[in-house]
């Protein structure tokens, strides 16, 4: 069962992790989504890297999907939305 307010790990400019409340009740990953349309260049810094995201955090990152999901899952995240941070003119499909 998910944590209704969970940490949220968030990565400062010198590469430390710090926690920051996120309540994963209140985002959906569609609405998630939509947030990240609506910013543009918000993931620029993940760029070739798998992000879980909840809402406007990203709760976790790595080079991996499975490891991605393994940290969000670790930090309390059951469900976040996992976004492939792609270089720019480059698509998954």
């Amino acid at each position: 069962m998910a944590r209704t307010k969970m940490a949220a790990l968030e990565t400062a400019a010198n590469g430390t992790e710090t926690s920051a409340e996120v309540d994963g009740r209140q985002w959906s990953h569609h609405q998630t989504f939509v947030w990240l349309t609506e910013h543009p260049g918000y993931l620029a810094e993940y760029e070739g890297k798998w992000v879980a995201m909840v809402g406007p955090r990203v709760v976790s990152h790595s080079e991996t999907i499975g490891e991605a999901i393994r940290r969000a899952r670790d930090a309390g995240f059951d469900d976040p939305l996992l976004v492939p941070v792609l270089p720019p003119g480059e698509y998954v499909f």
